[in-house]
């Protein structure tokens, strides 16, 4: 008599594999923790703009540093 080696069930750890990350997901995109993400992201903005890194569309106002590229001649 010869045993056979035991197969993986693929569907079933693909299914727990989804449920557990799905499960995950939930926990951190809760109504709450979302909204204290974007307070918190707002609150980032407002500062940026009061210590003028950025103007109230979003656009940087750091001036571009040029890329420092050595010429060999």
């Amino acid at each position: 008599m010869s045993k056979e080696p035991p197969f993986l069930d693929w569907d079933a750890i693909e299914t727990e594999i989804a449920d557990t990350n799905r499960k995950a997901w939930d926990a951190e995109n809760t109504p709450e923790k979302i909204a204290a993400r974007k307070a918190k992201s707002e609150a980032e903005f407002e500062r940026g703009v009061r210590n003028g890194w950025w103007d109230k569309d979003g656009n940087s106002l750091q001036p571009e540093e040029p890329d420092e590229e050595e010429d060999e001649e």
